[in-house]
């Protein structure tokens, strides 16, 4: 069961960053918008203010959450998969404009900004190999 522990705190690592900013930014939109980050990375360095935009990109991120919090109940390496598919979607291409798109960042906050989302993707990449020694349950994938 080491396997089953490490995957948990894995997606718990997953889970709690990708909840709170979803949550933040859905439920309080300016305050995401100009306080995120604490002030090192803030949005607001990528463009103008749109509260329909800024909750629609929170909504996404609680998608993935809700996806990552299922495969943490339902620890099986289909669904762990499953919901790291989700966050590899999400997260790779954000962290790729991120590399690509500095805005108005300071070194400080374009560093700050690209280790996090790197070491997020590097976490859901370790966690898809660590969840191969995660049983399967009753899903087999075949026809």
């Amino acid at each position: 069961m080491r396997a089953a522990r490490q995957v948990r705190i894995g997606l718990l690592v997953l889970l709690v960053p990708t909840a709170v900013t979803g949550l933040h930014a859905l439920l309080a939109p300016r305050s995401w918008y100009d306080d995120f980050t604490g002030g090192i990375a803030p949005p607001a360095a990528f463009g103008a203010y749109n509260e329909h935009f800024v909750q629609d990109l929170g909504g996404g991120y609680l998608g993935v959450a809700a996806a990552v919090l299922w495969a943490l109940f339902h620890l099986r390496a289909d669904v762990v998969r499953c919901a790291l598919a989700a966050f590899l979607v999400f997260n790779v291409p954000h962290l790729a404009i991120h590399l690509a798109v500095r805005g108005d960042l300071d070194d400080t906050g374009y560093l700050f900004v690209n280790a996090g989302l790197g070491v997020s993707v590097l976490v859901a990449c370790w966690l898809w190999f660590a969840a191969g020694r995660l049983g399967t349950g009753g899903f087999t994938g075949r026809g």
